[in-house]
This record gives C-alpha cells, sequence and structure tokens, in this order.
C-alpha cells in the first residue's frame, strides 16, 4: 500500500507542475523549414545541371557523408567537392529531382523523394537513371540548412541481370 502511496504523491505533484512555455514542434516542422529544405533541393539541382560541383559542395555540412550506389561513403565536403568534380567534368548532366515526402523535427530535417538523371558524354556517350533518395539536413550554427547525408539507388536493374533486358 505504501509503495502506491509513493506513485499518487509522484502523480500528483506532476499534474502540478506548470506547462510548459513552448509547444513542441508539429511533425513536419516548421512551414520555413520544410521550405529551406525545398530550397536546398532546388539550388542542388540547379548546381548538377549548371555542372557546379563547388555550388554543389556548398549546400554540405563539413562532415556531410555522400552514399552513392556502388561506390564506398564519400565523407566531408571537400570530398563530395572532388567526386561530383569528377562526376559533373565527364559531361553534361539534366537532373530532375522531386521531392515526395519533407519532414522537420527540431534541429534536423529529411526527404524523400526520387530524381531522374540524363547525362551526355564528353566521348558522346549517353545515359540516362532514374531513382529515389533520402537526404538527411542539419541546423547549422547561423540557423540555416545544410545536407548531412544523401543515399540514392537506381530503380533500373544492373546491367546483366535478370530483367535488365526487358526495361
Amino acid at each position: 500500500m505504501r509503495k502506491w502511496g509513493w506513485v499518487a504523491c509522484l502523480l500528483l505533484t506532476a499534474g502540478c507542475s506548470p506547462a510548459p512555455t513552448e509547444e513542441p514542434e508539429s511533425a513536419v516542422g516548421k512551414v520555413e523549414d520544410a521550405s529551406a529544405i525545398v530550397g536546398i533541393r532546388q539550388q542542388y539541382e540547379a548546381a548538377e545541371n549548371a555542372g557546379d560541383a563547388a555550388a554543389v559542395a556548398a549546400l554540405w555540412a563539413s562532415d556531410g557523408i555522400l552514399m552513392p550506389p556502388n561506390e564506398p561513403a564519400i565523407e566531408g565536403a571537400e570530398a563530395i567537392q572532388s567526386h561530383y568534380e569528377d562526376r559533373l567534368g565527364q559531361g553534361k548532366v539534366v537532373a530532375s529531382i522531386r521531392g515526395e515526402e519533407t519532414v522537420m523535427s527540431g534541429n534536423w530535417g529529411f526527404e524523400r523523394g526520387s530524381y531522374s538523371l540524363r547525362s551526355t558524354m564528353s566521348d558522346g556517350g549517353a545515359a540516362e537513371e532514374k531513382g529515389k533518395y533520402i537526404v538527411l539536413m542539419t541546423r547549422q550554427a547561423d540557423g540555416g540548412l545544410k545536407v548531412a547525408r544523401l543515399i540514392f539507388n537506381s530503380d533500373l536493374p544492373m546491367p546483366g541481370s535478370p530483367g535488365a533486358a526487358s526495361r
């Protein structure tokens, strides 16, 4: 019986505590934060289409990690810029990135979406790709958002795999 008395006392004490002064953010966060995520996506797409690896890297946190398919993770904004310099230096890329779910909670936000790429290589070759991605963004000391993690993969089968010829 004494055990339950302590529980009741704790519950009554908690019930008499003042209400929090801030309301918690909703699951989708503030509208301006979601708009900032959309803005970063649009800048990313424009930078890729312009072949501007430095502009892509400027959207990343200094400790960001890019996780492309069929490659090891690339860590740090400088290494990510180098990766994009190599990739975008191979020819013209036309990227289309479509956000499908955007969520902001506290200092972190994420977006899930899809992309399509058309590449025309310097040697005259061409390639098309479509796939999906998840990007995590983190609030910086200045209040802005930067890309912290990005992982993406293709919807197309690998060449030589079953079903590759039918697509």
